[in-house]
């Protein structure tokens, strides 16, 4: 990590924290000047087509169901993500959209590829949206697991200009390197990891710059500090962000075409894969995760085999929760915990002794709702529970740094909570759905290991089964 990376990122996460104070330009929103450019239209939609068919071809009867994470840190918590989804739910008021925003102020990536774990992969998006300032290492990780871990598309957002930045900074690729570290960013990281992993690169910090140029305005204008986005900075980052959330037919891309058969995602047919005398469906298929779909009036239970075991007995289909937040805040105090050990079911809490007043240091216990007590440990110490269902790196404790950007205190016996997810399912039970115009649909495992899986299902429910729809994410195997 260079000089010039530290201190730029010791500045963006110290202005990632301050709070907003809107800054008024052109009077109220919706009275902001249209950018005149917003981007190149060849460019737009190019690596997200399998999103915007199942957007586009959403009907009355057929209400496909999108999944759509915003991630990254304080700028994509600025409100010009709403105005986004509700662009998308005006334009497709047909489709089953499932929007979420589980973005974290003040995470920069090397901190946020922790958090993954718990928010993003396990979401299991059609497309993610992302900006995040930080590492660049942490970075490509991140972007490489939604690869190896999803099948979602992926949308990268360029750095919008703060006031720190200079609108006649080079902009050649060829003259820079991690010394001119935001430019470097912009102009040749982000390029090269958006080719690299099949993503969508907006060009927004080139046209960020030109509207400032055009309307005669410094950066400052479109901000509630030195970084944030006022009411005017939302409306151009969403004006910028809708022209690429577009179908494109002419692109002739196989996902779009065939978007629940193709390279990542495929849908077989009961009547494909079942015998007529049958009282059970086996069938095959490489990738991490399975969905049953049931016709709309399907009922029944049926029974989910994977390799002969029960999908509660494969490790990597359980998770964790976010471990509880610091008060007033949405900072898990725990950044990432991990496990040596098979897990269960249960809840984890950490009890909290002899604080000291910065939270530098403290000592803990450790009680599993089924494990029971599971240990005791210092922060200063890598954590290993007694079962090794819990581990907890030092550097993964957020209490410290939580004290000093939100101020406050934690109480002795301050306890720090959070769950065992599941990632599978051994039985599902069918009713008849609400709503036939959605697929009646349930995931009975995410988060398979790569390879060959053999799957089997028995039980009555069996006869409602539509389809069985398989992932496999395009770097799973690699």
């Amino acid at each position: 990590m260079t000089m010039k990376f530290t201190s730029i990122l010791l500045i963006t996460l110290g202005f990632l924290i301050l709070p907003f104070f809107a800054i008024q330009c052109f009077g109220q929103s919706g009275d902001f000047p249209v950018p005149k450019n917003t981007g190149d239209p060849e460019q737009f939609g190019v690596h997200i087509q399998r999103t915007m068919a199942l957007l586009e071809n959403s009907t009355p009867e057929q209400q496909n169901t999108v999944r759509i994470l915003f991630y990254g840190q304080s700028i994509t918590e600025g409100d010009w993500w709403k105005i986004v989804r509700d662009d998308l739910k005006e334009r497709y008021p047909n489709a089953n959209l499932i929007i979420e925003n589980r973005a974290l102020g003040g995470y920069a990536s090397q901190i946020l590829i922790k958090t993954a774990e718990t928010d993003l992969y396990p979401f299991q998006p059609d497309l993610l949206i992302f900006h995040v300032y930080g590492s660049n290492h942490a970075y490509k990780n991140i972007i490489r697991r939604v690869r190896e871990r999803t099948t979602s598309e992926i949308l990268i957002q360029s750095d919008h200009y703060s006031a720190y930045h200079d609108l006649n900074e080079e902009r050649n690729p060829e003259n820079l390197d991690q010394d001119d570290w935001a430019q470097w960013w912009n102009y040749v990281f982000l390029p090269e990891i958006a080719e690299r992993y099949d993503a969508t690169l907006t060009a927004q910090r080139d046209l960020w710059r030109e509207y400032l140029i055009d309307y005669n305005l410094e950066p400052q204008a479109l901000l509630s500090d030195n970084v944030h986005t006022n009411d005017h900075g939302n409306f151009l980052m969403a004006e910028l962000l809708k022209p690429h959330l577009v179908y494109r037919p002419d692109l002739d891309i196989e996902r779009a075409k065939n978007p629940f058969n193709n390279e990542w995602v495929q849908t077989l047919p009961a009547d494909d894969i079942r015998t007529s005398d049958s009282d059970s469906i086996t069938f095959s298929f490489i990738g991490n995760r399975i969905d049953l779909i049931a016709e709309p009036e399907g009922t029944g239970e049926i029974d989910i085999r994977i390799n002969n075991r029960k999908p509660s007995q494969f490790p990597e289909l359980y998770g964790f929760t976010r471990a509880t937040p610091y008060p007033d805040s949405k900072w898990p105090l725990i950044t990432l915990v991990q496990s040596k050990a098979p897990l269960e079911l249960e809840t984890w809490t950490v009890t909290l002794h002899d604080i000291s007043d910065d939270g530098s240091e403290f000592w803990f216990e450790l009680h599993g709702s089924e494990t029971g007590f599971d240990g005791s440990g210092n922060s200063n110490d890598r954590f290993v529970s007694n079962s090794e269902r819990i581990v907890i790196d030092p550097e993964d404790w957020n209490i410290q740094r939580s004290m000093e950007v939100f101020g406050g205190e934690l109480h002795d016996g301050f306890e720090i909570k959070w769950d065992v997810a599941p990632y599978f399912k051994d039985r599902v039970s069918f009713s008849a759905t609400s709503n036939p115009a959605i697929e009646n649909v349930q995931t009975v495992a995410k988060g398979l290991s790569s390879g060959e899986h053999v799957v089997t299902l028995t039980g009555p429910g069996i006869d409602s089964l539509k389809a069985v729809r398989v992932y496999n994410p395009p770097l799973l195997n690699k």
